[in-house]
């Protein structure tokens, strides 16, 4: 009798494949996989490298290389206490950083820059 009610709990595969599961619309999105916090989307590497690479028109690789290298900086300047100033993002510093072993956090604060900041030089010369 038990046994009975074991497989009237858990469908076998056949039953299940009968159940046709409606087709869903396709839809191209901005965002792979997405995870939907409090505060809205969360915008993964992969997304924020295809995002830089269709705004700046170069090649997915080259962005890849240069949003590496720049969050790598990021990181370790902010791990030095260091604040960066990054317009227009703003003004980014170190909080609180605790460090249990495996796991390093850090609490950041981003302060918006204004227009009129000292933090408005180019990021880069331009090329003629």
């Amino acid at each position: 009798m038990l046994a009975d009610d074991e497989d009237d709990a858990k469908p076998s595969r056949k039953r299940a494949a009968k159940r046709a599961k409606p087709a869903k619309p396709v839809v191209k999105a901005l965002v792979s996989k997405t995870k939907t916090t409090r505060s809205g989307v969360v915008l993964k590497k992969k997304d924020f490298v295809d995002r830089v690479a269709e705004k700046s028109g170069v090649k997915k690789a080259d962005a890849r290389s240069v949003v590496d290298t720049a969050l790598t900086v990021l990181s370790e300047a902010l791990a030095a206490g260091d604040e960066v100033a990054l317009p227009p993002l703003g003004r980014v510093r170190r909080m609180v950083t605790k460090d249990n072993g495996k796991i390093r956090a850090m609490t950041l604060r981003v302060q918006a820059i204004s227009d009129g900041d000292t933090g408005n030089e180019p990021l880069a010369d331009s090329q003629d």
